[in-house]
């Protein structure tokens, strides 16, 4: 709570010097577009956030909270690259976390909301990029197109909290014993300084590492794929242990697809450990949390809080117990799926909902809008779309939701080719494909097994129930069935 009290006080200081700097601070936003500060969570769920006390009072008390946000394919990898493309996987063909058909090394990166805003905007991103950046390709020196400044931990320290190499706008530099959420927020802010008196805008990408697990090890942990506690927040978590999910350790699995089936009930064991995962994620994300705060005052020391758009979301959910899944992502049930998503900033209405499906392929165009910068893109047709224009009521959507998660090197039913070598392609099996739709209903393919399922999220939001198959709901069974049909090689407007 003291945390809180600090950051709002500092936040008050902000506002009074903003009222003061208001004349001289607007000369930087000459281009029409807002500031942007983007926070990227890496794993966290749409629960683990209500757990972040300074994002609650800071962002979703002070902006809108997205409660349908989705991540198309829920892995690191692809659904970074939607955030940075504005496209869905199969368009962006980043399918995977690591080569051959996915990681850093496939990612089409020239063409990025960074590129597209960089000529009237300073740009930064400060931590975690994309996985397996960047060890073999191209260089660990590498920075990408688009970014003015850059400060991007590279292979194989990525999930060490307490030892990261970054490269510093292609120089690497240690820092040893810094713990990598503190070590980022005070980049970014170091970044933000140096906007004080610049004539531009400027865009900030701060994505940090936590709640994923990562080394340093806890000599007592039970489950080794913990995140790394600060110190200061080690043992101070005294919330629920297990999700707030009536389908966590199921009773009964029976109607789920066949990989989920085999399940047995969670041991003791597996529940102690997943116990002590979610533990010390929600006790990992606090550090974070104060971070957030602290960027927040910075932006409001600096006469911008007025003039400042703040994103907040994660790459993917993750599973802990739900439907007798121990831990993970890469599936279509809503602890992975379902990500947070929470928007500050100029004529957002605070504390507000907005509960239309949105998607984390609709960020990039969102950017464009507030930046203004739309005329800059050459192709300004993206799977997603612009979220301004859907909170505010402008327009409006009955668009869909896809889910889709690959398989690299078997066979399917659409070849992929290498996005930095079209002539190398390969096929892969997309373990499902799904939506979800604008009244609630979720439909997914299972490709290998030919197993389906359908879910009513309104009346079972813990899809404890599989629809699929029953004779009073075959004509929607079929109608979903034809609408995911179309969305499978959807492009642009198609997909909207």
């Amino acid at each position: 709570m003291a945390l809180l009290v600090m950051a709002t006080a500092v936040l008050s200081a902000g506002s009074t010097l903003a009222a003061e700097e208001t004349t001289e601070n607007r000369a930087r936003l000459a281009v029409e577009g807002k500031n942007i500060v983007f926070f990227l969570l890496d794993d966290a769920t749409a629960e683990d956030v209500e757990y972040m006390p300074n994002v609650q009072s800071l962002l979703r008390e002070q902006g809108v909270t997205f409660t349908r946000a989705y991540s198309a394919f829920p892995l690191c990898c692809p659904a970074r690259a939607s955030i940075l493309t504005g496209n869905y996987p199969h368009n962006h063909r980043v399918l995977g976390n690591v080569d051959p058909l996915g990681g850093f090394e496939i990612f089409n990166d020239p063409q990025t909301f960074a590129t597209w805003i960089n000529d009237d905007y300073s740009t930064a991103l400060v931590g975690k990029y994309l996985n397996d950046y960047a060890d073999t390709y191209r260089g660990r020196r590498y920075v990408p197109p688009g970014w003015d400044a850059w400060r991007a931990p590279v292979e194989p320290g990525t999930y060490n909290y307490l030892n990261q190499t970054l490269n510093i706008d292609g120089a690497l530099v240690d820092f040893p014993g810094e713990y990598s959420s503190r070590l980022y927020g005070r980049l970014a802010r170091e970044f933000l300084d140096d906007q004080g008196a610049g004539p531009e805008p400027f865009m900030l990408y701060l994505s940090f590492v936590a709640p994923h697990n990562g080394i340093p090890r806890d000599p007592d942990d039970q489950f080794k794929r913990n995140p790394y506690v600060e110190p200061l927040y080690r043992d101070t978590y005294t919330g629920p242990v297990t999700p707030n999910d009536l389908s966590y350790n199921e009773a009964d699995v029976s109607d789920k697809q066949s990989g989920v089936q085999d399940n047995p009930l969670l041991t003791r064991r597996e529940i102690a450990g997943s116990s002590e995962n979610l533990v010390q994620r929600r006790e990992a994300l606090r550090s974070v949390d104060d971070e957030i705060a602290a960027t927040i005052a910075k932006v409001a020391s600096l006469g911008e809080l007025d003039d400042t758009y703040f994103i907040l979301a994660s790459d993917n959910g993750y599973i802990q117990g739900q439907h007798r899944i121990s831990r993970g992502k890469s599936s279509a049930y809503e602890p992975s799926a379902h990500v947070p998503l929470i928007v500050r900033g100029p004529g957002l209405v605070p504390g507000s909902e907005y509960r239309g499906l949105v998607g984390l392929q609709d960020i990039a165009p969102t950017i464009l809008t507030m930046s203004k910068q739309w005329r800059d893109q050459r192709e300004p047709v993206m799977d997603g779309r612009s979220l301004l224009p859907l909170v505010d009521g402008t327009q409006s959507t009955r668009r869909a939701q896809l889910l889709e998660v690959t398989q690299r090197d078997h066979l399917s039913e659409q070849q992929i080719s290498r996005p930095n070598d079209p002539a190398a392609t390969g096929k892969v099996t997309w373990v499902l494909r799904g939506l979800v739709t604008p009244t609630g209903w979720k439909y997914v393919e299972y490709r290998q097994s030919g197993g389906v399922e359908m879910y009513n999220l309104r009346a079972d939001p813990f899809e404890e129930t599989n629809r699929a198959n029953d004779p009073g709901l075959s004509r929607r069974q079929e109608r979903l069935d034809g609408w995911l049909r179309s969305l499978k090689s959807c492009d642009g407007l198609e997909c909207q």
